[in-house]
C-alpha cells in the first residue's frame, strides 16, 4: 500500500507498506507522509550530447526499490533530454529507463561525481542533485542452440541471460526467451558486459532474479561476453529445475 497527497503548494509520497493478508481484519494501518523530493537530470546518448534521435514521449526515467519491492516513482523525458515530472520521497532507488527503442540500454547513472547504476539514488532530504542517465547502443546479437539430453534438441527451453554479480540487483541486466522448435535461441540489444547463460526446463515465473535460485546451478551455465565488436554465442545444457 502506498498514498499520495497533493495540494496546491506541497506533494507528499510515501514508500509502499507491506500488508500480510489472512482469515482476519486488518487494521491501524499506519502509512507514512513524506514531502515529495523533485528529482531533476538529463538523459543523453552516450558521445552525442543534444537532442535525442528518437521519440521521447514514451520514454519514461523510472525509480524503484530493491528488486522485488513496490516503491516506485516515475518521470517524463523531454525532447531535449530532460528528465521531468520525477516527484519522489525518502529511500534507495534503482534507476531505469523503460520504453527505449530497441538496441538502446541504460549505460549508465551518476549523480554529481557519484555512480548510481548499482549501488542506486538514495534520497534523504529535501533536495538532490540532478541525475545524468547515459542511453548505450549495442546492435550485436546473442545466440545458440540450446543441448538437451545426448546433445538433441530443447525446444521451448526458457534461456535466461544472467549478468555479472555486480548487476544481479538490477532487473534490466537481466534477459530471457523461449528457444524455438529446434531449440536455438536469438537476443538482442543486450548491455555490454559479462553474462552466464543457462537453459531451463520447468522454469516458474522470474525465479532466475532470486540469488538462492541462481546458486544451486553455479559452474551449470555458459559464461559470455557481450561487446559491441562481434556476434556472441553460446550453447548451454538444459536443466532440469529441481524443487
Amino acid at each position: 500500500m502506498s498514498a499520495v497527497a497533493d495540494g496546491a503548494n506541497l506533494s507528499l509520497r510515501s514508500p509502499a507498506v507491506r500488508v500480510e493478508v489472512g482469515g482476519e481484519d486488518v487494521s491501524n494501518i499506519a502509512i507514512p507522509l513524506f514531502a515529495g523530493v523533485k528529482v531533476s537530470g538529463t538523459v543523453q546518448i552516450d558521445g552525442s550530447p543534444g537532442p535525442l534521435p528518437f521519440d521521447t514521449s514514451a520514454v519514461l526515467p523510472y525509480f524503484t526499490g530493491d528488486l522485488g519491492h513496490g516503491e516506485f516513482f516515475a518521470a517524463r523525458t523531454s525532447p531535449d533530454g530532460n528528465i521531468t515530472g520525477a516527484i519522489g520521497f525518502p529511500g534507495v532507488f534503482q534507476v531505469t529507463v523503460l520504453g527505449l527503442p530497441g538496441g538502446y540500454y541504460l549505460k549508465a547513472a551518476t549523480t554529481g561525481d557519484t555512480d548510481i547504476l548499482v549501488s542506486g539514488l538514495h534520497i534523504d532530504s529535501s533536495t538532490v542533485s540532478p541525475v545524468r542517465l547515459t542511453v548505450g547502443r549495442n546492435t550485436r546479437t546473442l545466440s545458440g542452440t540450446v543441448l538437451g539430453p545426448a546433445n538433441g534438441e530443447a525446444p521451448g527451453a526458457a534461456v535466461v541471460l544472467v549478468p555479472a554479480q555486480e548487476f544481479r540487483n538490477r532487473a534490466d541486466r537481466y534477459r530471457r526467451v523461449s528457444a524455438d522448435a529446434q531449440g536455438r535461441f536469438h537476443l538482442s540489444g543486450i548491455p555490454l558486459g559479462n553474462y552466464s547463460v543457462f537453459a531451463f526446463e520447468g522454469l516458474t515465473d522470474d525465479e532466475f532474479y532470486s540469488p538462492e535460485f541462481i546458486s544451486r546451478y553455479t559452474g551449470r551455465g555458459v559464461e559470455v561476453a557481450v561487446s559491441g565488436d562481434a556476434e556472441s554465442t553460446a550453447s548451454p545444457h538444459l536443466i532440469q529445475v529441481t524443487p
